[in-house]
């Protein structure tokens, strides 16, 4: 049974508490929702608090190719850098990114079970489309504060390798 509830984060503890006679140990998941452009994983404060920096080296570790997995770099980097595909594709779709994206995104859906693609917790979708036919051109990628402490983190391992000044805005 899942039940929804809209709390502060400060009355968590008190609802686990109020819930906890009526599931069996080890039931009870609280999912905490993700508000747009602040809670990402990362703090809006200049700098991320320690719990951050544990939560992004945990996605990381996830996350991180094996040398076996060439895709799966490819497409964190694409991500993560800032990849558009109506320039740096030249409109022309690439399946070794389809295929990457997925894999990525299999690896967190652990962690972010709610989310339809949980890749976007890392960086977010912008679709672009012709103006007037409304014809697609292609996809860029902006990352989000958590995936800027986990490209961090990717890059530190030498998971990932390429690092866009640009990206970085």
């Amino acid at each position: 049974m899942l039940l929804v509830a809209k709390l502060k984060p400060d009355q968590v503890a008190a609802a686990s508490a109020a819930l906890a006679p009526y599931v069996a140990a080890g039931d009870l998941q609280i999912y905490l929702e993700q508000a747009p452009g602040g809670l990402d994983g990362a703090t809006t404060a200049s700098s991320p608090d320690e719990g951050t920096l544990a939560f992004a080296q945990e996605i990381a570790e996830r996350i991180a190719p094996h040398d076996s997995q060439p895709m799966r770099r490819e497409a964190l980097e694409a991500a993560l850098g800032g990849h558009d595909s109506f320039w740096d594709s030249k409109g022309i779709a690439d399946p070794a990114l389809r295929n990457g994206f997925g894999a990525i995104s299999k690896a967190l859906r652990p962690i972010f079970p709610q989310d339809a693609s949980p890749i976007d917790r890392l960086a977010r979708r912008i679709k672009h489309y012709e103006p007037g036919t409304r014809r697609y051109l292609g996809t860029r990628y902006q990352c989000t504060p958590l995936g800027k402490a986990v490209k961090a983190r990717l890059i530190a391992m030498g998971a990932i390798y390429r690092s866009t000044a640009w990206s970085e805005a």
